[in-house]
């Protein structure tokens, strides 16, 4: 049976309807890989030109990006000049912003840091970020510059990081290479990677759900012509879609553009590159003794939403961290999701949570 030429044409780009639609994200990967499988089907050798096309694009401008360059982090200063530096760095998709109902609470006690990391408010011009971004190891060599920045202008020996998602990520990467320019730590929400192998609902809800989602949308900006403008615009919709799963959506979430998804795309990038020993792990690189495992090296605060349907840190990590005896914490807000089945506060804690978060904070920098 002969398929109607409307839908050799269409079923290859229906994925491209998803973000603006009422589909669930968890969706969206599965649909648009059916999309392509359908699409090889009907019409093969198109199908095959296309994606062999894509692949070999984006191959190409991966393997000529520029070598990676240090740069200093944008950085905007309030507060009490001559106090202790906090320094707050946010995740995806967000920007300083994040911090808004944080920082006014602590400025008239300590100097605060807001961090801006590369491509979430836009995409940067190509002299001062690469297009290809940046891998969360070169991040956080960029992070560490500027703290060493930061502490020198300021006469400072160490700071205070305050970090979230991503950013936690980063700030615990930059912490273990060079313990000795931080005095402790908050991660918010998000602690490392995982110390064991996820459950496969997990990967699935993680991963297929909306990692390599977005991954795949920083991908999509090497396509000629409409790439750029259709990648942002998804990004956008389906980035608050993503946002709500797992606890609202903070203001500043809306515009991030799909140049900022590199850190998806590094993250799973080198996880594969490591489990196929491409690549040296993070510890044999900066050759960190093994002997220091993975509790923090610095006092630690881990504050997390006790009230989301899936969480972003093991138990055996928190464990850790709250038997330590040098000041560490770990602070649970909210009613257990399984308790309430409803999200009040959820993963943008610092957010919709303020006023007790800014109140665990302060106790514990006391």
């Amino acid at each position: 049976m002969s398929v109607p030429l409307v839908l050799r044409i269409v079923l290859p780009l229906a994925w491209m309807i998803l973000p603006f639609s009422s589909i669930p994200t968890v969706y969206f990967f599965p649909i648009s890989a059916l999309c392509l499988i359908f699409s090889a089907v009907l019409q093969p050798i198109v199908t095959l030109l296309m994606f062999g096309s894509f692949v070999t694009m984006i191959t190409i401008s991966y393997l000529g990006r520029p070598k990676f360059k240090e740069r200093l982090l944008d950085v905007k200063l309030s507060g009490k000049k001559d106090g202790e530096i906090l320094v707050f760095v946010h995740g995806w998709p967000d920007n300083g912003e994040i911090w808004n109902k944080n920082v006014p609470a602590f400025e008239p006690d300590y100097h605060c840091a807001v961090v801006d990391l590369p491509n979430f408010r836009m995409k940067e011009p190509e002299e001062k970020s690469p297009s290809w971004g940046y891998s969360i190891d070169e991040l956080a060599s960029c992070f560490e510059l500027t703290v060493h920045k930061l502490l020198a202008d300021h006469k400072k020996d160490s700071c205070t990081v305050i970090a979230h998602d991503f950013g936690s990520l980063i700030a615990a990467f930059a912490i273990r290479r060079n313990p000795s320019l931080y005095s402790r730590a908050a991660h918010i929400d998000v602690w490392m990677r995982p110390e064991k192998r996820l459950p496969l609902t997990h990967i699935i809800i993680m991963g297929v759900a909306y990692q390599y989602w977005n991954a795949f949308l920083f991908l999509l900006q090497w396509i000629p012509i409409f790439g750029t403008p259709a990648a942002d615009l998804m990004n956008r919709f389906s980035s608050q879609t993503i946002c709500k799963s797992v606890g609202g959506i903070a203001h500043t979430s809306k515009n991030c553009p799909a140049a900022g998804n590199y850190l998806y795309f590094y993250y799973h990038l080198n996880k594969t590159q490591e489990a196929l020993g491409l690549c040296r792990l993070f510890d044999q690189i900066h050759e960190i003794p093994q002997d220091r495992g993975r509790s923090p090296v610095v006092p630690t605060l881990f504050m997390y939403a006790a009230d989301k349907p899936i969480m972003f840190h093991g138990k055996s990590d928190a464990k850790k961290i709250a038997e330590k005896k040098d000041g560490s914490k770990v602070v649970a807000i909210g009613k257990p999701f399984k308790e309430e089945k409803k999200i009040k506060i959820g993963h943008w804690l610092q957010f919709h949570g303020a006023e007790q978060f800014n109140k665990e904070l302060r106790a514990w920098l006391a």
